[in-house]
C-alpha cells in the first residue's frame, strides 16, 4: 500500500468521525476525530498512543510507559513519566484494538466515505487493502501480545538504554553487559556478566531480530551496537563485525539496492576505548557507517570521579574525544546533573564545563544533561550517604540544569553545540 493519508467519514453509529490513517511513514497511525491517536508498526504491534493530552508508549519487553507534562513546585513544569501495572496497563493496551474496532467494522461493511482534505499526501486506497490493514492491528490481541514478549526475550538480553536521539535505533547486541561495570551511579548492567558474540553467534543475533522485527524494521534508521561498550572489543574482531554489517546492510549514502538501509552506525564508548582505538582502527569504522559515539563523561571533577569509581581522568576523556574528532567520528557527551549533591554542585559545574571547553566538539556532536536518578538499593545511596551528600531537590536540579544552560550558551567554544534532555526514565525499547 503506498504512503499517504486516508481521511474517512464514519456513520455516526460507528464512533468519531473524520478518522485519519496514515500509512508506511514508517508506521501506521490511526487519528481519532484528531486529539485521540494510536500508531502501530508495520506488523501491527501498539507503539503509541495519545488521549486527553497524555502519552503513552508500548515496550517490545511489554512494559508501558506514560509521559504527561505536569506544574509541579513553585510552578516548574516538568515531565512526569511513569510505568503502567495491571488492570490500568491491561486497559491501555485492550484500547489499542478497542478504540480501531468500529473503524475496522465500518471499512468492512463499507460504511464509511473518503474525504478530500486537500493534504499532500492524500491518497485513496480501495477497500480490501484498507480493511486488510486494519485487520493486522485488531489481530493482536492479548495472547498474541503476550507470546510476543517472550519472543523478543528470546532474541534479547534486556535492553537497557539508549541516547535518546537513538531510541529508534536497531539495536544490535553485539556484546553483553559493561566490561567495566563499577560506577557507583550505573546499575544498567548489574544483572548480567560482559560477554563478546562471537561471528557465528553475531550472525545468529542478526537473523534472530530480523526474524522477530518482520516489517517493522523499516521503523529502526539507525544501527546502534550495545551493550555498555560494544566497540571495546579487539580491533580484528570489531573490524569483521563492522564489514558483516555492511554486506548485510546499506549504510550511510550507498547506491541504493534491495539491502535493508541505515543512516549509520552508533554505539556507547568509554574513555579509555576511545583514547586508544587507533587513528587507523578509527579511520576504516568511520568508512564502514560509524557515525557518533555516546560517551559517558558525566563530571569533570576528578575528585568526584574518583568517589563515582568512574574509570579514567578528565584529561583522558578530553583525549579521547580528540582522537574521535581526528578520524571524523562525532561524539555525544553525556553529564550528570546533580551528582556529587550540593558538595560538589559548584566544582562540578566548573571543571566539567572546562573540560567540554577543551574538547574539539563541533555542530554535528551533542552534549547531553541528564538528571541523576537514585533508586534505594544503589550503590550510590550507599556512597554518598558515606560521603554525607545531600540528594539534591528537584528545585536544586533545576537550579543546576539552568546554570549548565546559561554557561553553554554564552560560551563562544560551546554555543554551536545542541544541548538536549537526557531523561532515562522515558527510554523504553
Amino acid at each position: 500500500m503506498r504512503k499517504g493519508i486516508v481521511a474517512l467519514e464514519l456513520d455516526s453509529k460507528d464512533g468519531p468521525s473524520p478518522v485519519y490513517i496514515k500509512l508506511n511513514a514508517p508506521a501506521h497511525s490511526v487519528w481519532l476525530g484528531g486529539a485521540e491517536g494510536y500508531t502501530y508498526d508495520l506488523e501491527g504491534r501498539p507503539f503509541a498512543a495519545f488521549f486527553n493530552e497524555r502519552r503513552f508508549r508500548r515496550a517490545l519487553d511489554g512494559r508501558v510507559i506514560e509521559t504527561v507534562w505536569v506544574t509541579g513546585a513553585r510552578g516548574l513544569r516538568h515531565r512526569r513519566v511513569r510505568l503502567l501495572e495491571g488492570e490500568e496497563k491491561s486497559g491501555l493496551l485492550r484500547r489499542f484494538r478497542e478504540r480501531v474496532q468500529p473503524v475496522y467494522a465500518a471499512v468492512s461493511a463499507g460504511r464509511y466515505r473518503l474525504r478530500k482534505t486537500g493534504h499532500p499526501h492524500e491518497i485513496q486506497p480501495d477497500r480490501d487493502a484498507l480493511r486488510q490493514l486494519l485487520q493486522t492491528i485488531f489481530a493482536w490481541d492479548d495472547a498474541r501480545l503476550a507470546a510476543d514478549v517472550v519472543a523478543f526475550h528470546r532474541v534479547y538480553r534486556p535492553v537497557s538504554i539508549l541516547p535518546p536521539d537513538q531510541y529508534l535505533a536497531l539495536y544490535i547486541q553485539m556484546t553483553l553487559g559493561c566490561y567495566y561495570n563499577r560506577c557507583v551511579f550505573c546499575d544498567f548492567y548489574r544483572d548480567r556478566p560482559y560477554r563478546e558474540l562471537d561471528d557465528a553467534g553475531f550472525l545468529r543475533h542478526l537473523e534472530a531480530v530480523e526474524h522477530y522485527f518482520g516489517h517493522a524494521i523499516r521503523m529502526r534508521k539507525t544501527l546502534f551496537l550495545g551493550d555498555a561498550n560494544a566497540l571495546h572489543m579487539p580491533a580484528d574482531a570489531l573490524l569483521r563485525r563492522f564489514e558483516i554489517l555492511n554486506q548485510r546492510y546499506r549504510i550511510g549514502r550507498r547506491a541504493a539496492d534491495d539491502r535493508l538501509a541505515f543512516s549509520g552506525i552508533y554505539s556507547f564508548i568509554d574513555a579509555f576505548t576511545g583514547a586508544h582505538l587507533s587513528r587507523d582502527v578509527l579511520t576504516q569504522l568511520t568508512r564502514l557507517g560509524l557515525r557518533r559515539v555516546y560517551l559517558g563523561f558525566e563530571t569533570g571533577h576528578d575528585p568526584l570521579r574518583h568517589l563515582l569509581q568512574k574509570p579514567g581522568k578528565t584529561q583522558q576523556v578530553i583525549e579521547a574525544v580528540q582522537n574521535l574528532k581526528q578520524a571524523g567520528v562525532c561524539v555525544g557527551v553525556i553529564l550528570l546533573n546533580g551528582i556529587g549533591g550540593r558538595t560538589f554542585f559548584e566544582t562540578h559545574l566548573r571543571d566539567s564545563l572546562a573540560a567540554l571547553q577543551a574538547m574539539p566538539l563541533d555542530a554535528q556532536d551533542m552534549i547531553y544533561l541528564s538528571d541523576l536518578m537514585v533508586c534505594e538499593d544503589s550503590d550510590y545511596r550507599t556512597v554518598a550517604q558515606r560521603q554525607g551528600w545531600d540528594l539534591l531537590s528537584a528545585e536544586e536540579l533545576h537550579a543546576q540544569r539552568q546554570q549548565w544552560l546559561r554557561a553553554l550558551r554564552s560560551d563562544e567554544r560551546l554555543r554551536h553545540v545542541k544541548v538536549a534532555n537526557y531523561d532515562i526514565r522515558e527510554f523504553v525499547y
